[in-house]
């Protein structure tokens, strides 16, 4: 399942639309909720991808701009920028 997976997330860096799909897989072998991932810059609207039960939770944050205040956006803007990929 993993070796597909890996295949599924070089699939997705090309066709965003599969990212739900991603995150429902890493979701199900990490025992997690859900996933998902945003893309964050002043200049520019958030730009969010998740997994059905997270996108909620993102889009709300993104909403209220709760990423700028956030103490971990915030120490993630201190990392190198190889590193600022979580």
């Amino acid at each position: 399942m993993t070796e597909d997976l890996v295949d599924r997330i070089y699939e997705a860096a090309f066709v965003p639309d599969l990212w739900p799909d991603v995150f429902d897989r890493l979701s199900e072998l990490s025992n997690s909720a859900g996933g998902g991932m945003g893309l964050f810059d002043d200049r520019l609207d958030p730009m969010l991808i998740a997994s059905d039960l997270v996108r909620p939770i993102l889009e709300g944050i993104s909403a209220e701009g709760g990423f700028k205040s956030s103490s971990v956006s915030q120490l993630l803007l201190t990392l190198p920028p190889p590193s600022g990929f979580v």
